[in-house]
Protein backbone atom coordinates (compact mmCIF):
# COMPACT_ATOMS: atom_id res chain seq x y z
CA UNK A 1 0.00 0.00 0.00
CA UNK A 2 1.35 3.10 -1.35
CA UNK A 3 -0.48 5.69 1.41
CA UNK A 4 -4.25 6.29 2.38
CA UNK A 5 -4.05 9.38 -0.06
CA UNK A 6 -2.75 7.11 -3.06
CA UNK A 7 -4.96 7.92 -6.24
CA UNK A 8 -4.71 4.08 -7.81
CA UNK A 9 -6.31 2.52 -4.68
CA UNK A 10 -8.83 -0.18 -5.73
CA UNK A 11 -12.20 0.95 -5.96
CA UNK A 12 -15.17 -1.27 -4.74
CA UNK A 13 -18.38 -2.63 -5.76
CA UNK A 14 -19.92 0.50 -3.86
CA UNK A 15 -17.97 3.38 -6.42
CA UNK A 16 -15.74 4.08 -2.75
CA UNK A 17 -12.15 3.46 -2.14
CA UNK A 18 -10.79 -0.07 -1.05
CA UNK A 19 -10.31 2.16 2.66
CA UNK A 20 -13.94 2.00 3.06
CA UNK A 21 -14.12 -1.62 3.97
CA UNK A 22 -17.56 -2.81 4.17
CA UNK A 23 -18.85 -3.64 7.63
CA UNK A 24 -22.73 -3.87 8.90
CA UNK A 25 -22.03 -3.71 12.39
CA UNK A 26 -20.50 0.47 11.73
CA UNK A 27 -22.99 2.79 11.61
CA UNK A 28 -22.03 4.12 7.89
CA UNK A 29 -22.19 0.12 6.29
CA UNK A 30 -18.18 0.63 6.39
CA UNK A 31 -15.03 1.51 8.59
CA UNK A 32 -12.16 3.43 7.61
CA UNK A 33 -8.60 2.87 8.80
CA UNK A 34 -7.78 4.52 12.26
CA UNK A 35 -4.97 5.39 14.00
CA UNK A 36 -3.67 3.72 16.88
CA UNK A 37 -2.69 6.42 19.04
CA UNK A 38 0.67 5.16 21.23
CA UNK A 39 0.22 8.21 23.10
CA UNK A 40 -3.04 8.23 24.25
CA UNK A 41 -3.23 4.03 24.63
CA UNK A 42 -1.95 0.70 25.55
CA UNK A 43 -1.91 0.14 21.37
CA UNK A 44 1.25 -1.58 21.18
CA UNK A 45 -0.42 -4.33 23.13
CA UNK A 46 -2.94 -4.98 20.55
CA UNK A 47 -3.51 -8.81 20.37
CA UNK A 48 -2.42 -9.97 17.02
CA UNK A 49 -5.74 -10.31 14.31
CA UNK A 50 -5.86 -13.58 12.55
CA UNK A 51 -3.85 -14.06 9.42
CA UNK A 52 -4.17 -17.70 8.71
CA UNK A 53 -4.98 -18.72 5.31
CA UNK A 54 -8.69 -19.30 5.64
CA UNK A 55 -9.56 -15.18 7.15
CA UNK A 56 -7.06 -14.07 4.85
CA UNK A 57 -8.49 -15.76 1.56
CA UNK A 58 -11.95 -14.74 3.21
CA UNK A 59 -10.47 -10.85 3.38
CA UNK A 60 -9.21 -11.26 0.03
CA UNK A 61 -12.70 -12.54 -1.29
CA UNK A 62 -11.49 -13.81 -4.78
CA UNK A 63 -9.85 -10.39 -5.37
CA UNK A 64 -12.59 -8.06 -4.91
CA UNK A 65 -11.23 -6.61 -1.31
CA UNK A 66 -14.00 -5.74 0.04
CA UNK A 67 -14.56 -8.78 3.06
CA UNK A 68 -12.14 -7.77 5.74
CA UNK A 69 -14.55 -7.26 7.96
CA UNK A 70 -16.89 -9.55 8.33
CA UNK A 71 -14.14 -12.14 7.80
CA UNK A 72 -12.24 -10.63 10.87
CA UNK A 73 -15.00 -10.31 13.01
CA UNK A 74 -16.28 -14.14 12.33
CA UNK A 75 -12.07 -15.20 13.51
CA UNK A 76 -11.38 -12.51 15.85
CA UNK A 77 -14.71 -11.33 17.19
CA UNK A 78 -14.71 -8.15 19.34
CA UNK A 79 -10.41 -7.70 18.11
CA UNK A 80 -11.57 -7.95 14.62
CA UNK A 81 -12.20 -3.99 13.78
CA UNK A 82 -8.01 -3.61 14.82
CA UNK A 83 -7.21 -4.90 11.26
CA UNK A 84 -7.84 -1.43 10.13
CA UNK A 85 -5.32 -0.02 12.82
CA UNK A 86 -2.05 1.95 12.10
CA UNK A 87 0.63 3.32 12.92
CA UNK A 88 2.29 6.32 11.90
CA UNK A 89 6.17 7.76 12.61
CA UNK A 90 5.24 9.33 15.74
CA UNK A 91 4.61 5.91 17.29
CA UNK A 92 6.74 3.29 16.07
CA UNK A 93 9.99 5.36 14.73
CA UNK A 94 12.42 3.07 14.64
CA UNK A 95 10.84 0.69 12.56
CA UNK A 96 10.24 3.64 10.29
CA UNK A 97 14.11 4.17 10.33
CA UNK A 98 14.79 0.65 9.72
CA UNK A 99 12.62 0.32 6.33
CA UNK A 100 13.97 3.88 5.34
CA UNK A 101 17.66 2.48 5.87
CA UNK A 102 17.22 -0.90 5.30
CA UNK A 103 14.05 -1.71 3.06
CA UNK A 104 14.87 -2.47 -0.53
CA UNK A 105 11.40 -3.98 -1.48
CA UNK A 106 8.68 -1.82 -3.18
CA UNK A 107 5.21 -2.71 -2.93
CA UNK A 108 6.54 -6.06 -1.07
CA UNK A 109 4.15 -8.79 -0.30
CA UNK A 110 4.40 -12.01 1.65
CA UNK A 111 4.54 -14.65 -0.40
CA UNK A 112 1.59 -16.93 0.94
CA UNK A 113 -1.87 -15.03 1.85
CA UNK A 114 -1.77 -17.49 4.73
CA UNK A 115 0.49 -17.57 8.30
CA UNK A 116 3.88 -18.03 9.92
CA UNK A 117 4.93 -21.46 8.87
CA UNK A 118 4.40 -21.45 4.81
CA UNK A 119 5.74 -17.94 4.54
CA UNK A 120 8.76 -19.29 6.62
CA UNK A 121 8.96 -21.63 3.92
CA UNK A 122 9.01 -19.95 0.92
CA UNK A 123 11.70 -17.61 3.00
CA UNK A 124 13.96 -20.52 3.90
CA UNK A 125 13.34 -22.86 0.88
CA UNK A 126 11.95 -21.45 -2.04
CA UNK A 127 8.61 -22.91 -1.78
CA UNK A 128 5.80 -24.01 0.26
CA UNK A 129 5.32 -27.06 -2.33
CA UNK A 130 2.39 -26.30 -3.62
CA UNK A 131 2.76 -29.20 -5.77
CA UNK A 132 3.85 -31.80 -3.99
CA UNK A 133 1.77 -35.33 -3.46
CA UNK A 134 2.74 -37.25 -0.87
CA UNK A 135 2.60 -34.55 1.68
CA UNK A 136 0.58 -31.75 -0.45
CA UNK A 137 0.75 -27.96 0.07
CA UNK A 138 1.85 -26.82 3.51
CA UNK A 139 -0.56 -23.87 4.04
CA UNK A 140 -1.33 -23.66 8.25
CA UNK A 141 1.35 -24.05 11.06
CA UNK A 142 1.70 -28.08 11.52
CA UNK A 143 4.01 -29.76 9.12
CA UNK A 144 3.50 -33.08 7.86
CA UNK A 145 4.06 -35.83 10.19
CA UNK A 146 6.51 -37.46 8.00
CA UNK A 147 8.71 -34.21 6.96
CA UNK A 148 8.94 -32.16 4.34
CA UNK A 149 11.30 -33.74 1.50
CA UNK A 150 12.13 -31.11 -0.24
CA UNK A 151 15.64 -29.74 -1.40
CA UNK A 152 16.12 -26.20 0.65
CA UNK A 153 17.78 -23.12 -0.06
CA UNK A 154 20.47 -23.96 2.61
CA UNK A 155 21.41 -27.12 1.35
CA UNK A 156 21.67 -25.33 -2.69
CA UNK A 157 24.07 -22.67 -0.97
CA UNK A 158 26.62 -25.34 0.66
CA UNK A 159 26.92 -27.04 -2.66
CA UNK A 160 27.17 -23.84 -4.18
CA UNK A 161 30.29 -23.53 -1.33
CA UNK A 162 28.72 -19.77 -0.56
CA UNK A 163 28.89 -19.53 3.20
CA UNK A 164 25.41 -19.25 5.23
CA UNK A 165 23.69 -19.77 8.70
CA UNK A 166 20.98 -19.66 10.52
CA UNK A 167 20.90 -17.65 13.74
CA UNK A 168 18.05 -19.20 16.03
CA UNK A 169 17.70 -20.09 19.88
CA UNK A 170 17.06 -23.30 21.86
CA UNK A 171 15.10 -25.38 20.76
CA UNK A 172 12.21 -26.73 22.94
CA UNK A 173 9.57 -29.61 22.42
CA UNK A 174 5.52 -28.26 21.97
CA UNK A 175 2.60 -30.30 23.43
CA UNK A 176 -0.04 -28.18 21.90
CA UNK A 177 -2.17 -29.87 19.48
CA UNK A 178 -2.12 -28.37 15.74
CA UNK A 179 1.85 -26.82 16.55
CA UNK A 180 5.06 -28.53 15.48
CA UNK A 181 6.40 -31.29 17.65
CA UNK A 182 10.09 -29.55 17.89
CA UNK A 183 10.09 -26.59 16.87
CA UNK A 184 11.82 -23.08 18.99
CA UNK A 185 10.82 -19.59 19.50
CA UNK A 186 11.98 -18.56 16.03
CA UNK A 187 9.98 -20.26 13.41
CA UNK A 188 13.65 -22.40 12.55
CA UNK A 189 10.96 -24.36 9.76
CA UNK A 190 14.17 -26.23 8.40
CA UNK A 191 13.24 -28.82 11.53
CA UNK A 192 10.74 -29.65 9.62
CA UNK A 193 13.11 -31.71 7.26
CA UNK A 194 14.41 -35.00 8.06
CA UNK A 195 17.68 -34.08 6.34
CA UNK A 196 18.12 -31.37 8.96
CA UNK A 197 16.74 -33.40 11.83
CA UNK A 198 18.86 -36.90 11.11
CA UNK A 199 22.39 -34.63 10.60
CA UNK A 200 25.13 -35.69 12.20
CA UNK A 201 26.44 -33.60 14.45
CA UNK A 202 29.64 -31.30 13.43
CA UNK A 203 28.13 -31.65 9.75
CA UNK A 204 27.42 -28.24 7.55
CA UNK A 205 23.00 -28.81 8.68
CA UNK A 206 23.69 -29.55 11.77
CA UNK A 207 26.19 -27.08 13.01
CA UNK A 208 24.49 -24.05 10.67
CA UNK A 209 21.02 -24.78 10.71
CA UNK A 210 20.30 -26.92 13.75
CA UNK A 211 22.86 -25.89 16.63
CA UNK A 212 21.39 -22.94 18.44
CA UNK A 213 23.60 -19.29 18.83
CA UNK A 214 24.17 -18.12 21.94
CA UNK A 215 21.77 -14.86 22.32
CA UNK A 216 24.44 -12.45 21.66
CA UNK A 217 26.82 -14.73 18.86
CA UNK A 218 24.86 -12.16 15.74
CA UNK A 219 26.15 -8.95 17.56
CA UNK A 220 29.41 -10.54 17.98
CA UNK A 221 29.47 -11.51 14.30
CA UNK A 222 28.23 -7.92 13.24
CA UNK A 223 31.17 -6.21 15.61
CA UNK A 224 33.88 -8.98 13.97
CA UNK A 225 32.91 -8.51 10.67
CA UNK A 226 32.39 -12.54 10.43
CA UNK A 227 28.72 -12.45 9.32
CA UNK A 228 28.49 -15.49 6.45
CA UNK A 229 27.53 -14.65 3.09
CA UNK A 230 24.12 -15.53 3.30
CA UNK A 231 22.49 -15.59 7.01
CA UNK A 232 18.61 -16.33 7.88
CA UNK A 233 18.16 -14.49 11.24
CA UNK A 234 15.61 -16.11 13.72
CA UNK A 235 16.07 -14.70 16.67
CA UNK A 236 13.24 -13.10 18.03
CA UNK A 237 14.41 -13.10 21.59
CA UNK A 238 16.73 -10.23 20.51
CA UNK A 239 13.95 -8.45 21.84
CA UNK A 240 14.27 -9.70 25.26
CA UNK A 241 18.05 -8.91 25.20
CA UNK A 242 17.81 -5.61 24.28
CA UNK A 243 15.43 -5.20 27.49
CA UNK A 244 17.80 -6.48 29.60
CA UNK A 245 20.70 -4.84 27.93
CA UNK A 246 18.58 -1.35 28.58
CA UNK A 247 17.71 -2.12 32.44
CA UNK A 248 21.14 -2.89 32.99
CA UNK A 249 22.76 0.15 31.29
CA UNK A 250 20.67 2.41 33.70
CA UNK A 251 17.95 3.29 30.41
CA UNK A 252 15.27 2.18 32.90
CA UNK A 253 13.01 5.85 32.60
CA UNK A 254 10.06 3.95 34.49
CA UNK A 255 8.41 6.18 36.78
CA UNK A 256 9.99 5.27 40.43
CA UNK A 257 5.89 4.11 41.49
CA UNK A 258 6.07 1.58 38.38
CA UNK A 259 9.69 0.15 38.83
CA UNK A 260 8.87 -0.58 42.83
CA UNK A 261 5.15 -2.28 41.77
CA UNK A 262 8.04 -4.74 39.68
CA UNK A 263 10.25 -5.47 42.51
CA UNK A 264 7.12 -6.15 44.56
CA UNK A 265 5.51 -8.38 41.90
CA UNK A 266 2.96 -6.16 41.74
CA UNK A 267 0.97 -5.85 38.04
CA UNK A 268 0.67 -2.42 38.76
CA UNK A 269 -2.50 -2.36 36.00
CA UNK A 270 -0.54 -4.08 33.47
CA UNK A 271 2.90 -5.29 32.27
CA UNK A 272 5.33 -2.28 33.54
CA UNK A 273 7.58 -2.93 30.18
CA UNK A 274 5.43 -2.76 28.18
CA UNK A 275 5.83 -0.55 25.08
CA UNK A 276 2.74 1.48 25.82
CA UNK A 277 3.31 2.40 28.89
CA UNK A 278 6.71 4.03 27.60
CA UNK A 279 5.23 5.77 25.22
CA UNK A 280 2.24 7.01 27.27
CA UNK A 281 5.02 8.53 30.15
CA UNK A 282 6.92 9.79 26.66
CA UNK A 283 10.34 7.78 27.67
CA UNK A 284 11.38 7.66 23.71
CA UNK A 285 14.76 5.89 24.82
CA UNK A 286 13.42 2.66 26.33
CA UNK A 287 10.65 2.95 23.69
CA UNK A 288 12.90 2.55 20.61
CA UNK A 289 14.75 -0.25 21.95
CA UNK A 290 11.82 -2.28 23.29
CA UNK A 291 10.11 -1.72 19.52
CA UNK A 292 12.77 -4.37 18.26
CA UNK A 293 11.76 -7.67 17.49
CA UNK A 294 13.68 -9.19 14.47
CA UNK A 295 12.56 -11.93 12.43
CA UNK A 296 14.50 -12.11 9.64
CA UNK A 297 16.91 -10.07 7.88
Amino acid sequence: MRGFNDPNALQLASGKSVFHQPDEVSADGYLLPFHLDTSSSNAQKLPSTNHGWKTQHESWNGGKMDNWLPAHRQADKANGPYVMGHFTRADIPFHFALAEAFTICDAYHCSVMGPTYPNRLYWMTGTNHPLGTEEGAMMGNRPPPYGAKWKTYPERLEEAGVSWKVYHRETKKEVTEGQMDTMNFGFNVLGCFPQYEEAAPGSPLNTKAMTPSAEDQFRKDVLSDSLPAVFLHEQDDMFDVLKRTALRRGLDQRPPEIRRQKRRGESGGGDPCSVSEQAAAGQGKVQHLFSIRIHGI
